[in-house]
């Protein structure tokens, strides 16, 4: 009986060390960088990420630009991530009982555009 306390023990032990997860779902971890101007990667600390897929999460990038979320029901999701001036996106798969690994690399966002207008007639002479 005691071997079998032990043996018990000793698999949920090891289920917890290894951080498994439900076997429905999977995780996904990555980075977000972008690149300096020797096209080196410079990680994005903070960046804000969104997955979008058959589940929808948002999530912050810690300060080393890398982000982790488990229990992700499995899929194909796109993966935004932003941060100021800066926007990237890609695709990922995420299969169930798996680590999906990826890297979303930002670049310049969208500019606003400004636009005048004139508020009085204009005076041909």
């Amino acid at each position: 009986m005691k071997l079998k306390l032990a043996l018990i023990f000793v698999l949920f032990a090891g289920k917890a060390a290894f951080g498994a997860t439900d076997p429905t779902t999977g995780t996904v971890h990555g980075t977000v960088y972008t690149s300096g101007a020797s096209g080196e990667q410079l990680v994005v600390p903070g960046a804000h990420v969104k997955l979008s897929g058959p589940s929808s999460f948002d999530i912050q990038a810690d300060g080393t630009g890398s982000y982790s979320l488990s229990d992700v029901p499995p899929g194909v999701y796109s993966i935004e991530a932003t941060a100021p001036g800066l926007i990237g996106s890609t695709v990922a798969t995420i299969p169930a009982g798996e680590t999906s690994e990826t890297k979303v690399q930002l670049v310049g966002g969208p500019r606003k555009i400004h636009s005048a207008r004139r508020t009085a007639p204009l005076r041909l002479h």
